[in-house]
């Protein structure tokens, strides 16, 4: 009984190897390091207002919204790519055993992809912070361990956990 269900079972697993395999490799890829990048420029962002906050475990994002960044805002890609990434048909697949270099000679995810995702995470974590910091500032002289004047840390957590929502 088990034997003619694996011998069906047998004729899809071609598809099932080369096809899917090869869409679950590519997709995981870049979901592991989405997601590594977009934590990595939350954390960053939290990070470097720490001087802001003179050393403390404050932070300037509202509780409720550390929890949702993850949760809800941010996750939409991951369920989308997810879902729906297929970077190469079906047919090509099938029929053309190149395509599998990629994720033999580790083009889609390494150390060094994970390296570069880091560290552009950190320069958008910069960015992001300076940029909201500087807009919503009113222009006073504040020390680098000065809160910016004219600013709660209310809005300023606001504005930066939106600018991370669109980066």
């Amino acid at each position: 009984m088990a034997a003619d269900v694996a011998v069906g079972a047998f004729r899809a697993l071609r598809t099932l190897l080369l096809v899917h395999g090869h869409w679950s490799y590519t997709r995981m890829a870049q979901l592991v390091l989405y997601n590594f990048y977009r934590n990595a420029v939350f954390v960053f962002v939290l990070f470097l207002y720490t001087p802001f906050a003179g050393y403390s475990t404050m932070s300037c994002i509202d509780q409720w919204n550390l929890v949702m960044y993850s949760l809800a805002f941010t996750s939409v890609p991951t369920v989308v790519v997810g879902f729906t990434e297929q970077d190469a048909p079906r047919e090509a697949l099938l029929s053309s055993p190149s395509l599998y270099a990629a994720g033999i000679q580790r083009r889609l995810y390494s150390h060094a992809l994970f390296g570069l995702s880091i560290a552009d995470a950190a320069w958008q974590a910069v960015a992001v912070f300076w940029v909201t910091t500087g807009a919503l500032s009113d222009g006073g002289s504040a020390g680098m361990h000065d809160a910016p004047t004219g600013l709660s840390m209310g809005e300023l957590g606001a504005a930066q956990l939106a600018a991370l929502v669109i980066v």
